[in-house]
């Protein structure tokens, strides 16, 4: 759908109206995937809906040619949200709180951090985090996978990012940011962002996570002699450094989102290989295949392309990402519609990888769809159109640190997979928690199982001679 002048813009796209029903999926999180498929059928047709809830006009877009074009819209056209502007009072200043000049400034400064060269001293510490896990697991041994993840990905930054030992910290950290996570939600309440850490009955609980976050961020960036932190500190060519305070904003976010998201998405992708055991039989015989008995390495990564196709397909089917928010700032046209300065717009991510005009049996988790005729992993492999697949969004925005997230959930895979299938405990209740991430309401409480090196090596014969 193309788009056309926005001095010619003037339709309106259907609305979708609430009822008592409806609210529901609004307030009680675990209804909300229910809520915004009803709201993709309105959509779907012409590619946009709108509905007024809490005063704000919102716009939801379901075209992909339109949500990319909304994503990468000069910032005098198309804004951040305010959702994400109230976050600056948990992290500050930094790539996820800015937005126009000065965030394209502080992207440059961040860059360097995330360039291909740096990705091997990165993937030492996330293998490094992956082997204590590993050893650390016991057959039979029941487990909170989210809670397993979480230390995993929390060890993997603290080394790689704070340049301390994360497991030690994890769970001190990983509730401090639960907490935080928590909290997210209560930004949506009017002026919460003025009284969130004042001297208030009830929200103790909010200022202690934030200080100890605070406090560990800020002794990295004054003392961590991790690389990421070196690199923040040392801008390149014209680019001013970064001062301590700015590192520090950079570090709490990517505590926040990086921990949060990757956890999250190892744990989904151990409970869809439980589901579908062909498929984790198919990636331990890879991995067997390319890795063997040694540390898988970052070289590693482009060669295990059936393991990343279950991360880009546990990505697609649970994206944490799952709804990206942008304001309407200045004359803008989408396809025929205008949609009027200040308008919300809401970029579904859940509904646009699920649509199925884009992705055949688009519900079923099939990670051979990523696989190219040569069986080699690429993103364009389904035939989707740009803006139907996104999980760390696109444009200037685009999550920065998505070749760190990348690699080490495919690098995790590669050292617990050959070893341990978890399997769903009896007694489990799955649920999407659809809030700041996607999240299991109630756990994933798994059992380990480990795999018999007898067992592994039958597998990979099988497949090779498939």
């Amino acid at each position: 759908m193309a788009s056309i002048s926005a001095d010619k813009a003037t339709a309106t796209p259907p609305r979708y109206r609430f009822n008592p029903h409806r609210l529901r999926g609004v307030f009680d999180r675990t209804r909300a995937p229910e809520t915004w498929e009803e709201i993709g059928e309105r959509a779907r047709p012409q590619g946009a809906a709108w509905f007024r809830f809490l005063g704000d006009n919102t716009w939801v877009i379901t075209d992909p040619a339109w949500v990319r074009q909304v994503l990468t819209a000069p910032y005098d056209v198309v804004e951040r949200s305010g959702t994400f502007k109230k976050f600056g009072v948990f992290l500050g200043d930094s790539l996820l709180t800015t937005d126009g000049p000065q965030h394209r400034l502080r992207r440059r400064q961040m860059q360097p951090a995330f360039q291909r060269q740096r990705m091997d001293s990165y993937a030492s510490s996330i293998v490094a985090a992956a082997r204590d896990t590993e050893v650390a697991w016991q057959d039979g041994q029941p487990v909170r996978m989210e809670q397993e993840m979480a230390s995993l990905t929390m060890d993997a930054i603290g080394r790689a990012v704070l340049g301390v030992d994360g497991r030690a910290i994890a769970p001190d950290v990983g509730k401090a940011l639960e907490l935080l996570m928590r909290a997210m939600p209560m930004l949506f309440i009017p002026n919460f962002e003025r009284v969130a850490f004042r001297n208030i009955p009830g929200l103790g609980w909010l200022r202690k996570s934030f200080d100890l976050l605070d406090r560990l961020a800020r002794d990295a960036a004054e003392h961590s002699d991790a690389e990421l932190v070196e690199a923040l500190r040392n801008a390149v060519l014209d680019v001013p450094d970064l001062s301590d305070d700015e590192v520090r904003d950079e570090l709490l976010t990517l505590l926040l989102a990086g921990h949060e998201t990757t956890a999250t998405t190892l744990t989904w992708a151990w409970w869809l290989l439980d589901q579908h055991p062909d498929a984790a039989e198919r990636m331990r015989a890879e991995i067997d295949a390319v890795v063997g008995e040694r540390d898988p390495s970052y070289d590693d990564v482009d060669r295990l392309s059936f393991t990343q196709a279950v991360v880009a397909e546990t990505l697609r089917l649970r994206p944490p990402a799952w709804i990206i928010e942008r304001s309407v700032a200045g004359n803008l046209a989408i396809g025929p519609f205008r949609p009027p300065r200040g308008a919300l717009l809401l970029l579904p991510t859940w509904l646009l990888q699920r649509d199925p005009r884009w992705w055949k049996d688009p519900e079923s988790f099939r990670p051979e769809r990523w696989l190219d005729a040569d069986g080699r992993y690429s993103e364009s492999a389904p035939g989707q159109p740009r803006g139907a697949y996104m999980p760390f969004g696109a444009g200037p925005h685009v999550c920065i640190g998505a070749s760190f997230a990348w690699v080490e959930s495919v690098l995790a895979l590669a050292i617990l997979a050959p070893k341990w299938r978890p399997v769903l405990a009896p007694d489990a209740n799955v649920v999407i928690r659809a809030s700041v991430t996607l999240r299991p309401a109630h756990g994933m409480p798994m059992v380990l199982h480990a795999v018999p090196a007898a067992e592994a090596n039958a597998e990979a014969d099988n497949r090779a001679t498939a």
